[in-house]
């Protein structure tokens, strides 16, 4: 049995979390020297990469940057380089691809809208091979990035094609390039014009999609959870929708193997609450 993570005491003052979190099997850094975030880390043959985003401190007003940074098995950066793109850019979601490369799922948000990119790294996740843009309505949300069987990949997100604030869930289907193989859309089917996302999405044994998101019906400080299964093709197999009291709102789900499915995700009491529960199904 793997060891557990220990609970620290905080102190009342600042102290290195990596300190506080270090031991025989496991470890905490913190990465600074700016202004950044991350946004997704997977395992490498030599320890771990990072993507997120960064500005520089020293120049006020800049955009956002895709940023990349290597960290050896005990968490010490090896190197980092960040990518400046012509709007506001960060990694969201980060992907081993088939060729030992890598693959990433970015925000792109200008004055020309927001859209999903996707941008495919070399071996050594230093240089971009490739990077496309994928923009319906101009308002296009990317909320997760999975590597699919047949060797594409598939996004769940959401677009605003009426520029009102509500939001459609979508999934685009690509192939191991990024090209477009199918994109639709899924609006609930029990409420009049809600606003639905796609939060997280697994492929299935059988090739089937399972998605999991959110669905606002309209009512003040109700958000409710949408699961969805959809074929191979995009199209809709069942739909399912959760309502409980306050926000519900899953973070990922994942295909079992005895044909169901996990979600995790959490709950809140509604606008300004300051606290959430965290739930499984």
């Amino acid at each position: 049995v793997p060891d557990a993570l220990p609970l620290p005491a905080f102190p009342e003052h600042w102290e290195d979390p990596a300190r506080l979190l270090r031991g025989p099997s496991y470890w905490a850094e913190l990465l600074e020297g700016g202004d950044e975030g991350g946004g997704a880390v997977v395992e490498t043959p030599d320890g771990f990469l990072v993507g997120g985003w960064t500005r520089p401190a020293t120049i006020e007003g800049h955009d956002t940057d895709m940023w990349l940074v290597k960290l050896d098995p005990d968490g010490n950066i090896r190197s980092q380089d960040s990518y400046d793109g012509s709007s506001n850019e960060e990694i969201r979601r980060l992907l081993p691809a088939r060729d030992g490369g890598y693959v990433a799922l970015a925000r792109s948000a200008g004055s020309s809208g927001v859209s999903p990119l996707l941008v495919k790294f070399d071996a050594a996740a230093e240089t971009i091979e490739w990077q496309t843009r994928y923009v319906a309505s101009g308002l296009d949300w990317g909320n997760d990035l999975r590597a699919t069987s047949d060797g594409g990949y598939v996004i769940a997100g959401a677009s605003d094609t009426c520029a009102c604030g509500r939001r459609v869930a979508t999934i685009t289907k690509l192939d191991s390039v990024g090209g477009v193989q199918w994109a639709k859309s899924y609006r609930s089917l029990f409420f009049n014009l809600p606003s639905t996302d796609a939060i997280s999405i697994a492929e299935a044994q059988n090739g089937d999609y399972v998605v999991a998101g959110t669905v606002n019906p309209g009512d003040l400080g109700t958000l409710a959870l949408l699961v969805f299964r959809v074929d191979a093709t995009g199209k809709l197999i069942w739909s399912s929708e959760l309502r409980a009291t306050g926000f519900n709102t899953p973070g990922q789900i994942e295909a079992t193997t005895d044909g169901g499915f996990a979600i995790v995700g959490s709950r809140s009491s509604g606008f300004g609450s300051s606290t959430s529960i965290l739930w499984f199904l």
